[in-house]
């Protein structure tokens, strides 16, 4: 690339890109899900069709209490407290509560990132049943002042469920009641129904969780795109911010030092908000693709005698352009992943390049 002064060379935006990635990773936060329900609601199913990582496998769980087992992967910032082999009988429904009621306060006297962010109470909506116990448990819950949702599990008709309209007219005092399916149903060779209600369920969690939990959760959920896409924009409109400071008394065009720092930046963070493990080695060719066509454009309004804060809207301009086609390929790239349709890595990289070659020409 150009000279010292004006541009980073590709092992410098490599190192800034990695060091910039590793740094978000540990500035996500920290998000604690307590899973509760009866022994096959599907807890497992709904967990690991929601999260990217496999949270829930049976048998690795550590356990926490005689009935609560703690889930977790390496860097990923879910921590998932379950009750496998849950019966709402006697002695042991009365000894899951205390110990439940126990690890939820415990938690709390910790820093926040400790504290169990939200309960998904889990219901089997075939089984057709709310039971007292359940009821009475989510009342409890309720006054720990801890966010509940209950999730009717397995839910096939959503618009013709007996059971959630029961369980709503009891107009507990809980965040939502979410029906879902978190896999589909073959129900005939021709006839399937698809998994649905996941999305709803992410968005409303997301709605109710303190900000040290939501960026985590929001980033391991594979499910709805559209609130990642929008989690990810947050983070654009600070680097376009700081691209305007930076572009202005550093460089009259697009690839100065200062700018190009702050894009490489954005360009990890944007990439690890979205749950993307890409390396450098894929992106940095698309930005220097990207930089490019940009130089021209900005030296045409960055002639002598031109006042330099011609120089802030197009660092600023281009920045936010850069990023917009960053995440329009990311979308496209991360729901082709639900559908199953994996898309290349050289299609996003087109994707990517004719997207901002597209808005700058705009």
């Amino acid at each position: 690339m150009a000279d010292n002064n004006t541009s980073y060379s590709n092992e410098q935006l490599r190192d800034t890109f990695n060091k910039e990635y590793e740094s978000f990773a540990k500035e996500i936060g920290q998000c604690n899900i307590l899973l509760l329900g009866k022994t096959g609601v599907g807890k497992s199913t709904l967990l690991n069709a929601v999260f990217t990582k496999q949270l829930a496998i049976t048998g690795i769980g550590k356990p926490i209490t005689q009935d609560i087992q703690q889930y977790s992967q390496p860097n990923c910032p879910i921590t998932v407290y379950d009750s496998p082999g849950l019966e709402l009988t006697g002695r042991v429904i009365k000894r899951l509560k205390e110990d439940v009621a126990r690890l939820i306060s415990d938690q709390r006297k910790l820093p926040i990132q400790n504290h169990i962010h939200f309960v998904w109470f889990c219901i089997h909506e075939q089984l057709g049943r709310f039971e007292d116990a359940e009821e009475e448990w989510i009342k409890d819950l309720i006054k720990q002042e801890v966010p509940v949702i209950i999730v009717l599990t397995q839910t096939l008709d959503p618009k013709n469920s007996k059971l959630l309209d029961f369980i709503k007219e009891q107009n507990l005092p809980v965040d939502d009641v979410i029906p879902v399916l978190a896999k589909p149903v073959q129900i005939t060779d021709y006839i399937e129904i698809p998994a649905h209600g996941l999305a709803h369920l992410v968005k409303v969690t997301a709605s109710v969780l303190p900000e040290v939990a939501r960026k985590a959760f929001i980033k391991e959920q594979k499910v709805n795109i559209d609130l990642k896409i929008s989690e990810a924009e947050k983070y654009l409109n600070v680097y376009v911010a700081g691209a305007a400071v930076a572009g202005s008394p550093i460089s009259w065009y697009f690839g100065g030092l200062a700018v190009a720092g702050a894009q490489t930046a954005m360009i990890a963070h944007l990439t690890a908000m979205c749950g993307l493990e890409f390396k450098s080695s894929f992106l940095v060719p698309i930005y220097a693709a990207c930089a490019s066509v940009s130089i021209p454009t900005l030296i045409a309004v960055s002639i002598p005698g031109i006042d330099s804060w011609l120089g802030v809207p197009a660092a600023a301009i281009m920045t936010y352009l850069m990023g917009k086609a960053l995440l329009v390929g990311y979308e496209k790239y991360l729901k082709a992943q639900i559908t199953g349709n994996e898309m290349s890595k050289s299609e996003l990289a087109k994707i990517i390049i004719d997207s901002y070659k597209k808005s700058l020409r705009e």
